[in-house]
């Protein structure tokens, strides 16, 4: 796995000039929209994509069959994908913070509680992402991987618009759960988040070695 690690992080480096430029544009949008949270979320999913860029580099030219020939097995190679996933995304995240917190430092402006609980949310949005992307270019690959994605976000976003109208229709009241996730406090509330984004990823996981294990090059 170290040497599968390795290969993907020269291959971020070959790309350190956009990861640049996406935290430069990242810094101007946060100071011209008065929002720090967006900095973090924006940076964070931006450089967790390119978790996928290196399944899509993987397979360019037909190079599974050469990758695969290397002493690993299909297995370590699914779990370094998450694992590579995961460093990327939290390395992303703990930078995007400190950069936020120093930018309100220099403005003169308080860290609040908001904006911290703010940044705590979008770990697990970032889990929930992650866990969503790998399986889906496993199976399809790089180019149909990206309509693939396209099509599941979109039935995420359905499905939660059916919800909603249900909750409308049937007059059901919200209002206990609303009170209940208040009661258990931001902290316990922020670890109850991330308990189901990690196992989100166990699960996509499963599915991913599923998938890797009935391919054939």
């Amino acid at each position: 796995m170290k040497g599968l690690l390795i290969k993907d992080f020269k291959l971020m480096l070959m790309q350190k000039n956009f990861f640049i430029i996406i935290i430069v544009v990242a810094c101007l949008i946060s100071i011209s929209s008065q929002d720090p949270t967006f900095m973090i979320g924006f940076i964070t999913l931006i450089l967790s994509l390119f978790t996928v860029s290196t399944i899509s580099y993987d397979e360019f030219d037909n190079g599974y069959p050469f990758l695969l020939t290397l002493p690993f097995s299909r297995k370590t190679y699914v779990l370094e994908k998450y694992v590579y996933g995961l460093i990327l995304g939290t390395g992303a995240w703990i930078v995007s913070v400190m950069i936020c917190s120093l930018m309100l430092i220099v403005q003169g402006k308080p860290v609040t509680s908001d904006m911290l609980i703010g940044a705590f949310v979008i770990l697990p949005m970032f889990l929930v992402i992650e866990s969503l992307m790998i399986p889906v270019h496993l199976r399809f690959g790089g180019e149909k991987g990206r309509y693939a994605l396209i099509a599941c976000v979109g039935v995420l976003v359905v499905i939660g618009f059916v919800v909603m109208k249900i909750v409308e229709i049937f007059h059901i009241d919200v209002l206990p759960l609303i009170l209940a996730i208040d009661a258990l406090g931001p902290v316990m509330f922020m670890v109850i988040l991330l308990m189901i984004g990690f196992l989100i990823m166990l699960v996509s996981l499963k599915v991913s070695l599923s998938i890797m294990n009935k391919k054939e090059f």
